[in-house]
């Protein structure tokens, strides 16, 4: 995000489709900063529309189901402690809609570990600090 405006430097960003008209959907993208003093989840979010009237998308995740397995394309990425490694997004537009859409398959340029108890104070996991004896 445009930090050199004097916005925060990191944010957390959703994308999701939002019920619209004639049984429609769009595609919207919704953006908040997180700054470690915000109690409300809906302070401060932003929201704006990527693309209108889609009949649905779809999201799919390269990544290892467990421990010890190789990795394979899944419907839903759900309570891992893991990013994928890729994530492809397919839209699709009503049947009469002539509009064309790429498959957007992108890799994850991070990879972040969920059961990390980040301490600003040393910026590392606390619970993986080692300590000099």
């Amino acid at each position: 995000m445009q930090t050199y405006l004097g916005k925060a430097p990191f944010y957390k960003l959703s994308i999701g489709v939002k019920e619209a008209k004639r049984g429609l959907n769009d595609l919207e993208l919704m953006w908040k900063p997180m700054l470690p003093t915000e109690k409300d989840e809906e302070a401060n979010q932003e929201k704006s529309i990527i693309l209108e009237d889609i009949a649905d998308i779809e999201f799919r995740y390269f990544g290892v189901k467990d421990v010890d397995t190789e990795p394979v394309w899944l419907e839903e990425w759900v309570n891992k402690t893991k990013l994928p490694f890729l994530i492809s997004v397919t839209v699709h537009f009503p049947a009469e809609d002539e509009r064309l859409w790429p498959v957007l398959t992108v890799a994850q340029r991070i990879q972040m570990d969920s059961a990390c108890k980040f301490d600003n104070k040393v910026s590392a996991c606390a619970d993986r600090i080692l300590t000099k004896k």
